[in-house]
């Protein structure tokens, strides 16, 4: 994993599946000078793809929102491999 896709990992984390694609866009680039091409939801798509975030509709938010999944959670290391 690349360490720009860590620290988005860990903003989406953070925001603990109430964020929408703005305000990580604004928390990755408080944590990291690494431009993200083509943008963030591009590597949040990727991400996806990869299974270790989900996608999902946010009233009144700037693209969609996200949260880890149990794959994002391990990768992350807060969750036992085995579960």
């Amino acid at each position: 994993m690349e360490d720009h896709e860590r620290i988005v990992l860990e903003v989406v984390a953070a925001g603990g599946g109430r964020s929408d694609t703005r305000h990580l866009d604004f928390e990755y680039y408080g944590r990291s000078q690494v431009l993200l091409e083509p943008n963030i939801l591009h590597v949040l798509r990727d991400l996806e793809r990869q299974g270790l975030v989900d996608s999902f509709p946010i009233e009144g938010g700037t693209g969609p929102g996200w949260r880890l999944t149990r794959a994002g959670r391990r990768a992350l290391g807060g969750e036992d491999a085995s579960a």
